[in-house]
């Protein structure tokens, strides 16, 4: 359980035309996360031949978890900071909150074909059921819980083969019935991620390439809101994301310099009422990453710098430069 509170006194909206603050002296937020999870397997299959040295291991599993996530946000307003009091105009409480089952069967293998060649596999067929708040407009004083399935499957593949190549890729497939708000149609979302790699220069650099794409319907929260200030019911349309990027690296990960393109369509953002709005169109922007770690004895500084530019500003709104450094110590119990 979480709780935070904010230390902003005496603010007065109108001399802000910028941002909102992120606190109010009155209001408080309450976070509160469980989660359940049980996990068995079974190994089957598990071979050894130390004269073509090669190995292999096949196991067969079950998962069942639980988790449930709630919010909630309380105020007491003295001025007009709210646009809309739908509710009440003295007194905020406004909550949200899931609960999710998680079903899930998997088989995973990895095989040693030759001591350069190493083949590893996960596939998994799973069903979710969640259960979220809901007030439909026609019920917005009386209030309500709705229902989801989910069904999916997902496979993972990794191929090292000789000359220090790495092939990797990741499919995840979801259907989702959604009834309520989509007009009985099934909706499908899906996330795929491939990459490539390879040793250069006596094996000190990679030089490396990945692709990713995600399809997903939009969250809940940002299809539906029934809240004091803010109350919306939209019906988007699923929202694609895609990322190229290409870079070299030093193998002991000291070094990195890469290259990016992202573009996302359908994208969903929060204009400056907070209220959540879809552009029609495709946004793209792009990224350099610039990485150095430094390392004396058990000292380590490492030290990071990212560029990024949008080609719409208004819709995903990026800081130009970003840096990050680290200072630890990495020494027996310190790792």
């Amino acid at each position: 359980e979480q709780q935070e509170n904010g230390g902003i006194k005496d603010f007065n909206p109108a001399e802000n035309t910028v941002a909102q603050p992120t606190y109010l002296s009155s209001a408080e937020n309450k976070q509160t996360d469980k989660e359940f999870l049980m996990r068995q397997t079974f190994q089957y299959k598990s071979k050894y031949d130390s004269i073509k040295q090669t190995s292999s291991r096949e196991l067969i599993g079950h998962s069942v978890s639980y988790q449930t996530r709630g919010r909630m946000y309380t105020d007491s307003p003295s001025d007009n900071f709210y646009q809309n009091n739908f509710l009440d105009t003295t007194s905020t409480s406004d909550s949200t909150w899931f609960q999710r089952w998680n079903n899930k069967i998997f088989w995973q293998g990895n095989a040693v074909l030759a001591p350069d060649r190493k083949l590893t596999g996960f596939m998994a067929l799973g069903h979710e059921y969640f259960i979220f708040k809901n007030e439909p407009s026609q019920f917005l004083f009386e209030g309500s819980s709705s229902q989801r399935e989910n069904y999916y499957w997902e496979i993972y593949l990794d191929y090292h083969i000789p000359k220090g190549i790495l092939l990797s890729a990741y499919s995840n497939l979801t259907i989702v019935g959604d009834n309520s708000r989509y007009n009985n149609r099934t909706l499908n979302q899906h996330y795929f991620n491939s990459s490539i790699s390879k040793a250069v220069l006596k094996n000190k650099f990679n030089v490396f390439a990945s692709y990713l794409s995600d399809q997903r319907y939009p969250y809940i929260i940002e299809r539906r809101i029934y809240t004091n200030h803010f109350l919306w019911f939209n019906d988007f349309a699923p929202m694609l994301a895609q990322k190229l990027e290409i870079g070299i690296s030093e193998s002991d990960k000291s070094f990195l310099l890469a290259g990016g393109i992202h573009g996302a369509e359908n994208f969903i953002y929060y204009n400056s009422l907070c209220v959540p709005i879809q552009d029609t169109g495709n946004v793209n922007y792009y990224s350099v990453t610039l990485q150095k770690n430094f390392t004396w004895r058990s000292w380590h500084l490492d030290n990071k710098i990212l560029w990024q530019k949008s080609e719409k500003e208004n819709v995903i709104h990026l800081p130009q430069v970003m840096t990050g450094q680290a200072l630890y110590l990495e020494k027996m119990i310190f790792k």
